[in-house]
């Protein structure tokens, strides 16, 4: 029988950072990751349609976000290190069948490197917004116009002060189209946790730019929406050339980069099909 659950939890990682961990419903596991500035409750909107198509459901705070702990040292943050949370979670919730992976935003970059490094975990992969590392960082000169905030993240201090500054103007103005500026003001001046969301830019951007990133062999859907204000669509429809097998490509004309929670049953159709398939 499918293993029945509804609960949160807390799983302690390997380096000793609380994860907290929602895990629901019954039959083959779906596995949410999101991203910056986001916490678990970005997916609200999606979480009981899936579990209505017969899935269980996990979805977690990723180390700096939501409920999750937070700690200070832009190493903690390094890639493998969170793509290890992803595994350690699985574990943790006795979850030892390929499940399928969806990410968003940064927890996109995320299931690429996690499905690229552990094939064997995952029977189908997700990505929505963000390509594969290798096209992301080709994708050529209007993915770097709408990246050049990340070369701001690198100044250690300057992007917490000019994003907290003046009861967050700029913060308005980056996350112009977030659905949900007001949950993300009250969990970005917590403190220490806006520089803990920034330091995931601050610990990745070499090994993003430089290493050799594998192909990946777990089939894959890429969804992208025209509105996205940071990506462009070449970066994602340029990963074709690094899936080995399936890859389908869907593109939702309209809505901004935070497509999962302005659209969630559309998400979550997309999702179910490529988890059925």
């Amino acid at each position: 029988m499918p293993t029945v659950t509804d609960e949160t939890t807390t799983v302690r990682t390997s380096d000793g950072v609380a994860l907290v961990v929602e895990d629901v419903g019954q039959g083959d596991p779906i596995v949410l990751l999101h991203g910056f500035p986001d916490d678990r409750t970005m997916w609200d909107g999606v979480v009981p349609l899936l579990v209505a198509g017969g899935h269980r459901v996990i979805r977690y705070d990723q180390r700096s976000a939501g409920a999750s702990d937070a700690p200070a040292g832009v190493g903690r943050y390094a890639a493998d290190r969170i793509v290890a949370d992803v595994l350690e979670v699985l574990d943790a919730r006795g979850v030892t069948e390929p499940v399928t992976l969806v990410g968003h935003d940064w927890g996109a970059m995320i299931s690429w490197m996690a499905a690229i490094a552990h094939p064997a975990r995952f029977r189908r992969h997700v990505a929505l917004s963000v390509g594969h590392p290798s096209s992301y960082r080709s994708a050529g000169l209007e993915q770097q116009r709408k990246g050049l905030y990340v070369l701001l993240f690198q100044v250690r201090g300057l992007p917490e002060r000019l994003l907290l500054a003046s009861d967050l103007r700029l913060a308005r103005r980056f996350l112009r189209t977030h659905p949900r500026f007001e949950h993300v003001r009250a969990h970005v001046t917590r403190p220490g946790r806006l520089t803990a969301g920034i330091d995931w830019y601050r610990a990745n951007l070499g090994a993003l730019l430089t290493r050799r990133w594998g192909r990946c062999r777990v089939p894959t859907l890429g969804v992208f929406s025209t509105g996205d204000d940071y990506l462009t669509e070449r970066q994602l429809v340029g990963s074709a050339r690094y899936v080995d097998g399936e890859f389908a490509y869907v593109r939702l004309p309209g809505p901004g980069h935070w497509f999962p929670v302005e659209e969630p049953e559309r998400t979550a159709e997309l999702v179910l099909g490529w988890a059925a398939r």
